[in-house]
């Protein structure tokens, strides 16, 4: 996810749109320096040898091949999980006495894919990991008394 972020972050975060007159099809920023008609993507012929070859702005190529259908795919699949492991810290959160085992749980899961996805170094994660064991033996500790 990282490369195409950075790749997006290079090219501006900018939309761009299919134009499709005059019969031919060009890929055209709507917005910035390069905001002309087929300035993100456009077919050429190569006057040397007049053979046909597509035209790009830089960044384009490198995008495109970055935001293949498995990496968004992936990064789909990033985004259902990480829905899902919202839902779930939600839910144990908004219990009126929360179970410890279940909110150990979840931010167990939770951690663990953050680091999955980069987001949280490993060794901060090992640092999570052990406040939550510290915290579920205070709640069981609670829950005895």
């Amino acid at each position: 996810m990282n490369d195409i972020q950075q790749l997006a972050a290079a090219l501006g975060n900018r939309d761009w749109k299919w134009w499709d007159s005059c019969s031919f099809r060009r890929l055209t920023f709507e917005d910035g320096p390069d905001r002309r008609d087929g300035g993100a993507l456009h077919g050429t012929v190569h006057p040397f040898d007049q053979h046909p070859d597509v035209a790009m702005a830089p960044g384009v190529r490198e995008f495109i091949e970055a935001a293949s259908p498995q990496a968004i795919g992936r990064l789909c699949e990033q985004l259902a999980r990480a829905a899902s492991h919202l839902q779930e810290c939600a839910h144990v959160i908004g219990q009126e006495r929360p179970d410890p085992m279940r909110t150990s749980r979840a931010y167990a899961d939770a951690m663990a894919f953050l680091v999955e996805i980069g987001k949280v170094p490993e060794a901060h994660s090992m640092a999570h990991k052990y406040c939550a064991s510290r915290i579920y033996e205070s709640l069981i500790e609670q829950d005895k008394e």
